[in-house]
């Protein structure tokens, strides 16, 4: 696993802890999803992109 993926998905984990800790806590007023969710999709994508180049 290269250091970049390695690094996309240790972001990816802390995005949905984020994620987990508005829900649980009931935030999402205070703190939109949206973003965070749309950041999400943007790891995955890139996750997905470097695994495929190899």
């Amino acid at each position: 696993m290269s250091k970049k993926n390695d690094v996309s998905e240790r972001k990816l984990s802390a995005v949905n802890v984020v994620i987990k800790c508005i829900e649980d806590h009931k935030l999402e007023d205070q703190y939109p999803l949206a973003p965070l969710q749309k950041w999400i999709i943007h790891l995955e994508k890139a996750i997905a992109d470097k695994k495929q180049a190899r």
